[in-house]
C-alpha cells in the first residue's frame, strides 16, 4: 500500500470521522448510458458476489433513449434484492456527474463510504474488505484499487492514478465527497476536479497497486477518442483554476509531493500543446516568407526551438495522439466548454499543409540553401504526429474489415 504525503489534516478533524470498528455501510454507485445489458449484469453479479455486510448499490441511468436498455437494468436489479436499487433519469444535466450527484443524494444516510464504478467492470469479492479498514485513518479521503485486464487477450489495463480518479476502483469518505460539493457538472473530467478538490481540502489518498477488479483497458473502447479529449481538457482545466493558488502563491494545502505528481500529470499534455503550437507557428513563417518578407523570420534561433518543441513529446507519449491531445490541452487551458474531439480531420489538415509547406519553401527558395533545407526538414519532421495517426487508421480499417461479422442477438 503506497500513501500520498502525510500531513497533519487529522488534527482540524473531529474523532467522528474515525471510523467504527463495526464494518460501516457503504453505498456503491453505477452510472449508465446506453450500456449494454450484458456488460450491466457483469457488473451487477459481481457487486451482489461481494463479501461484505453493510452494502447498498444504486444504479441510475441517464439518457438512455432506448428502454430495452434500461428495463433490462431494472430487472436485473430487481432480481438481485433490495440491496441494489434502479433509477431511469432520462435526460439529466450533468451527465456522469450529475447521475453521481443524484445516487450521493439517494444514498443512505448512515452510508459512511461512497464507491464508484463504471458498466462492465468486474470486482473481486474481497474489494471492500480489504480497502474499508483503511479508512481508520481520520484524514484519510479516498482509496483506489487498480483494475487488470478483463480478458487475458487484452492489452494490459494503465495503472489508475493515485491521485486522481481515473481508471480505478475509487472508494471515498462521505463526508469529505459532500464537503467537496459533489461531482462537478460543468467539469469536462469530473475526476480530475474532484481529486484536485479533495487535495486543496487536506485529505489524503492511498493507492492499492494489487488488482481490485478487471475491466477492458480505456484504449480499447471505441469511444477512447472521445473520453481522452475530455479527459485531457478537463484536467487541464481543473489545473487552470487551481494553478495559481498552487503553484504561483505556494498553497500550503497542498504537500510538494502533490504538486509534483500534478505538474507529472500535466507535462506530457503541456508538451503535446506546444508541439502543436509550434507547429502553427511553423506554418506561418513559412507563409511570411514566401510572401517575400524571409529577412523578418530569426532563421537561426526559430529552427532549433521549434525543432526541440516538435520532438519533445514522441518518446514520452502517443504520437498518433499528439495533435488531438495538444488540441484538448489547449481547449482546456483556454477555457473551453465543449466536449467532442473533432476526429481526424484537423490532424489530415495539418499534415497536407506541412508537406505543401515543405515543396513550397523548397521550390520557392526564400532562404538560402541550407536554412532552406532546415526549413523543409523541420516540417517534415513536424508532420510525423499526422502521418502515424494516418498509418493507425489504415491498419485499424484493415482489421475492422478482416474481422468476421456477426449478428448481435438480445438478451
Amino acid at each position: 500500500m503506497k500513501l500520498s504525503a502525510q500531513r497533519p489534516v487529522a488534527a482540524c478533524l473531529p474523532a467522528s470521522y474515525v471510523l467504527p470498528r463495526l464494518w460501516p455501510k457503504v453505498s456503491l454507485h453505477l452510472p449508465l448510458r446506453d450500456a449494454a445489458p450484458e456488460q450491466v449484469r457483469r457488473t451487477l453479479d459481481s457487486l451482489a458476489a461481494l463479501d461484505y455486510p453493510a452494502l447498498e448499490v444504486l444504479v441510475v441511468d441517464t439518457h438512455t433513449a432506448e428502454p430495452a436498455l434500461w428495463e433490462a437494468a431494472a430487472e436485473h436489479c430487481a432480481r438481485l434484492g433490495p440491496q441494489f436499487r434502479f433509477f431511469h433519469l432520462g435526460c439529466t444535466s450533468g451527465d456522469r456527474a450529475g447521475a453521481l450527484n443524484f445516487a450521493l443524494g439517494e444514498a443512505a444516510p448512515d452510508a459512511t463510504l461512497i464507491g464508484v464504478l463504471s458498466a462492465g467492470q468486474v470486482v473481486r469479492a474481497s474489494w471492500l474488505r480489504r480497502m474499508v479498514p483503511l479508512f481508520r485513518q481520520p484524514g484519510l479521503g479516498m482509496v483506489q484499487g487498480a483494475l487488470a485486464p478483463l480478458d487475458a487477450g487484452e492489452a494490459p489495463v494503465k495503472p489508475a492514478d493515485r491521485l486522481l480518479p481515473l481508471d480505478g476502483l475509487p472508494l471515498f469518505r462521505a463526508e469529505a465527497l459532500r464537503r467537496a460539493g459533489g461531482w462537478d457538472t460543468g467539469s469536462l473530467c469530473p475526476e480530475a476536479a474532484l481529486g484536485l478538490t479533495l487535495m486543496r481540502h487536506g485529505w489524503d489518498s492511498a493507492f492499492e497497486p494489487e488488482p481490485m477488479g478487471r475491466a477492458v483497458p480505456a484504449a480499447a473502447r471505441e469511444d477512447w477518442a472521445s473520453r481522452r479529449h475530455r479527459r485531457v481538457a478537463g484536467t487541464m482545466a481543473a489545473l487552470r483554476q487551481h494553478i495559481g493558488a498552487v503553484l504561483l502563491r505556494r498553497d500550503r494545502s497542498l504537500t510538494a509531493t502533490q504538486r509534483g505528481h500534478l505538474l507529472a500529470i500535466g507535462a506530457p499534455a503541456l508538451l503535446d500543446a506546444l508541439a502543436l503550437a509550434g507547429v502553427f507557428a511553423s506554418l506561418s513563417c513559412v507563409l511570411l516568407a514566401l510572401w517575400d518578407n524571409a529577412s523578418l523570420v530569426p532563421t537561426l534561433p526559430l529552427l532549433p526551438i521549434l525543432l526541440v518543441l516538435s520532438l519533445a513529446p514522441l518518446p514520452g507519449g502517443e504520437a498518433a495522439a499528439s495533435w488531438g491531445t495538444g488540441r484538448a490541452a489547449w481547449q482546456g487551458l483556454l477555457g473551453g466548454r465543449t466536449g467532442r474531439a473533432s476526429g481526424h480531420r484537423m490532424e489530415m489538415l495539418l499534415t497536407g499543409l506541412l508537406w505543401a509547406g515543405a515543396v513550397a519553401v523548397v521550390l520557392a527558395k526564400p532562404w538560402g540553401v541550407q536554412e532552406t533545407l532546415g526549413w523543409a526538414g523541420l516540417l517534415l519532421v513536424q508532420s510525423l504526429p499526422g502521418l502515424t495517426m494516418l498509418a493507425t487508421r489504415a491498419r485499424q480499417a484493415e482489421v475492422r474489415h478482416r474481422r468476421p461479422a456477426f449478428r448481435r442477438h438480445a438478451a
